[in-house]
């Protein structure tokens, strides 16, 4: 929503700190002049940019506990075991290729 670069972003941040990793889904809405903007709404599927993004992430920080948060417009299971079972593959691809800092790989919805 702020026209930043995520990678750029990131770079910036203090990565050693990063405890848990929280993953949702959005909305996109219209602002008040007609510019699209990304609501954080959990009650989507993980968005295929957040994806990119998370495993970015996890080749920085190596695996880190994950949380899948869909609180709205909440699926059946397999819906919500499913996008756990992405992070799960994100971070088994990941720690599988590169050696990483960390070695947690808990997944889980909330």
């Amino acid at each position: 929503n702020l026209g930043w670069n995520s990678a750029d972003y990131m770079r910036g941040l203090p990565l050693d700190a990063v405890g848990e990793v929280h993953l949702a889904g959005h909305a996109e809405e219209a602002d008040g002049q007609g510019e699209t903007v990304l609501i954080d709404n959990r009650g989507a599927p993980v968005s295929g940019a957040v994806w990119a993004l998370y495993a970015a992430l996890i080749r920085k920080t190596g695996a880190v506990p994950t949380l899948v948060e869909w609180d709205t417009h909440v699926p059946e299971w397999a819906v919500l075991r499913g996008e756990c079972d992405k992070a799960a593959a994100i971070l088994a691809r990941i720690s599988a290729s590169e050696t990483s800092p960390r070695s947690s790989k808990t997944v889980a919805a909330e």
